[in-house]
Formats: structure tokens, C-alpha cells, sequence
């Protein structure tokens, strides 16, 4: 990484120039603060201290450089970093009782861009549920399906142990039994029905391919994510250590697979 000082007078040529080529590559989403310092070699602090964050960095090369980049992508970029303010709150305290003023210090914002992009705390917490919720596993299972049923499930597995082992404690009270936590995050409890439904849908639609024996679909999907859940949470308990989601979705995967044609009469 890079040693130039703030001032030196290439650096501007060298940061923007860097984020111009990712962009070009990939587009906005692919413009994060980690690539840029490592795409430019100048650090991601002192990328930090010159452009003040990532949001104001496009705004720059939209006015100066004539990019593309529509007012959208800036409020994306707000709303994204706002909702990751929150889930990291979140997963250090293991609570949802932080106020706005805690996640606009953590997402380097002022509390008035926080309400006008969410209103309420409440809405706030809803959003953030989801946004994370691993119901995109699902989706993406059902939107990318290819002829390899074991890749797909892993790939399903692996995104949903990775969900929910980052941060733990924001994925456990998704799942709580907390009356108080299952209203706030009520969207994302609804989700959680439909991340099992997509599952069994994906099931049915590969029973009907030849690639699964017939059974009862839902009762496959059940029993698919009762593994999942416990690799995410029972085995860390007892053994004291996060479970490593690569290894564990091969294991869950084999097993599921090896049962349902165990049990095919």
C-alpha cells in the first residue's frame, strides 16, 4: 500500500482514475472503499480523510468526470451504509434497544439523514430485516438453479450459514421466540415462511426433473433447514467455536442427500 501523503499532488489522478476503471469493470456496486485502496495502492484511511466516503466520491465523479451515476446510487449508498450501522449495533449488543443517534455515529451520518431515509426507529429495524434476511439464499436458489442439485443446495447452505453466523446475534433474533423482537421484525418473520416455501418449491421442482425421489416436499425443506439451523447455532453452544459454513454445507448436503434415498422405499 501506498505511503503518499494526503497532499501530494498525484494522488487525486491516482484514487480517481483507480475508481473510474472499477467502475467501468463492474459498475457502481463494485466500487467499495476496500477495492478502491487496493486498486489505486493509497490507503483506504487516507481515501477516507481526502473524499469523506464513498457516497460523496461518486457525487464527485458525477459532477466533475460526467459518470452516470444517478441520485439513486447515492441514496442506495446512504441507506446501505445506515442499515449495516445497524446490524453491527446489533450483533455487539445482541439487543435491538439502540437508538438513532448510536447508528448515525456508527454510519459516520447525521441523525436527520437517518430519519429521512427511515422515518422510525421501528421502520428502521423492519428494513434491516429485510435487507439481510437470508430469503435472498432462497431466491437465488430458485432464480440460478442448474442441473447439479448437491451444488445447489451447498451454495443454499453455505449463504445461509454465512447469514447467520455474521453477526450471530442479529441472526438469533430473527429466529427468537421474543414476542416483543417477532413484531418489530415482523416482515422478516413472514420471510422466514417464504425461505422455506422457495425451498420446497425449488424440491418439488426437482422431484419433478428426476433428480430427488418423490416425497413430501415440505417435509424435505424442514428438514434441510433443521440442519442448517443447527450447524448455525446448536453445535457453536456446545463446542464453544464458529463452525466453518464451507465445511459444514458439504456435510449437511451429503447427509440430506444419502437420507432421502436411504429412506426411499
Amino acid at each position: 500500500m501506498s505511503s503518499q501523503s494526503d497532499s501530494e499532488p498525484g494522488l487525486d489522478q491516482q484514487v480517481l482514475a483507480a475508481a473510474q476503471r472499477l467502475l467501468a469493470g463492474s459498475g457502481v456496486s463494485s466500487l467499495t472503499m476496500d477495492r478502491l485502496a487496493a486498486e489505486s495502492g493509497v490507503s483506504r484511511a487516507t481515501i477516507y480523510r481526502r473524499y469523506g466516503g464513498r457516497a460523496a466520491l461518486l457525487k464527485r465523479l458525477a459532477e466533475e468526470h460526467g459518470l452516470p451515476i444517478k441520485e439513486f446510487d447515492l441514496d442506495a449508498d446512504i441507506r446501505g451504509r445506515i442499515l449495516q450501522a445497524a446490524r453491527t449495533i446489533v450483533g455487539a449488543t445482541g439487543s435491538i434497544t439502540f437508538t438513532v443517534e448510536q447508528v448515525a455515529a456508527e454510519a459516520g451520518l447525521g441523525v436527520a439523514t437517518v430519519y429521512r431515509h427511515f422515518g422510525t426507529k421501528a421502520n428502521l429495524l423492519r428494513r434491516m430485516a429485510e435487507y439481510f434476511h437470508p430469503r435472498r439464499a432462497a431466491q437465488e436458489l430458485l432464480a440460478h438453479a442448474s442441473d447439479d442439485l448437491a451444488a445447489d443446495l451447498q451454495e443454499f447452505a453455505r449463504s445461509m450459514l454465512h447469514f447467520m453466523q455474521s453477526p450471530g446475534d442479529f441472526a438469533r433474533l430473527l429466529f427468537s421466540g421474543d414476542e416483543r423482537v417477532r413484531q418489530l421484525f415482523r416482515s422478516a418473520h413472514n420471510d422466514q415462511e417464504r425461505t422455506l416455501n422457495s425451498l420446497t418449491r425449488y424440491l418439488e421442482a426437482q422431484m419433478k426433473a428426476g433428480r430427488l425421489p418423490a416425497q413430501d416436499p415440505f417435509d424435505l425443506s424442514t428438514a434441510l433447514m433443521g440442519m442448517i439451523l443447527g450447524f448455525a447455532f446448536v453445535k457453536p453452544t456446545y463446542m464453544k467455536t464458529r463452525e466453518d459454513p464451507e465445511r459444514a454445507a458439504r456435510f449437511i448436503v451429503r447427509l440430506f442427500l444419502a437420507g432421502i434415498q436411504k429412506d426411499t422405499p
